[in-house]
C-alpha cells in the first residue's frame, strides 16, 4: 500500500472514530430527553399546592411545583440544542467519510489504471 493511500485510510480511521463517538453522544442526548420528557408529563399533572420531591443521595427534598417545572423545560430546551449540535456534527463527519471513501475509489482506480497501462507496455 502506498503512502498516499496509507495516508487516506489513517484519515477514514479517525472520522470513522470521531463519527462513532459523536453517535453514542446523541444517543446519551436522546435517552435525556426522553426521561425529562416524562418527568415533564408527570410534573404537569401536579396540582398546585401538591408536594414534589426530588431524591438527593438518600434524602428526599421537597421542591416547589413551579421551580421544578420551570427546571425540567429549560433542561429539555438544553438537551435538545445539544441533540442538535450533535446530529449537525454527526452529518458533518458522515460527508467527509463519504468524500474519503471517493478519494480512495478514485486512488484505487487510478493505480489500477496505471498498473494495467505498465503491464501492456510491458508485454508490447
Amino acid at each position: 500500500m502506498d503512502t498516499a493511500m496509507q495516508a487516506m485510510m489513517d484519515e477514514y480511521k479517525k472520522v470513522r472514530a470521531d463519527t462513532q463517538s459523536v453517535v453514542t453522544n446523541i444517543t446519551q442526548l436522546q435517552s435525556q430527553l426522553n426521561e425529562n420528557s416524562m418527568v415533564k408529563e408527570e410534573i404537569d399533572e401536579v396540582k398546585d399546592g401538591e408536594p414534589v420531591y426530588k431524591l438527593v443521595g438518600p434524602v428526599l427534598v421537597r421542591q416547589d411545583v413551579e421551580e421544578v417545572k420551570s427546571l425540567v423545560t429549560r433542561r429539555i430546551g438544553l438537551i435538545k440544542s445539544e441533540l442538535a449540535k450533535a446530529e449537525a456534527r454527526a452529518e458533518e463527519l458522515r460527508k467527509k467519510e463519504d468524500a474519503i471513501k471517493d478519494k480512495v475509489m478514485a486512488h484505487q482506480k487510478a493505480t489500477a489504471a496505471s498498473t494495467a497501462a505498465r503491464a501492456a507496455s510491458g508485454s508490447a
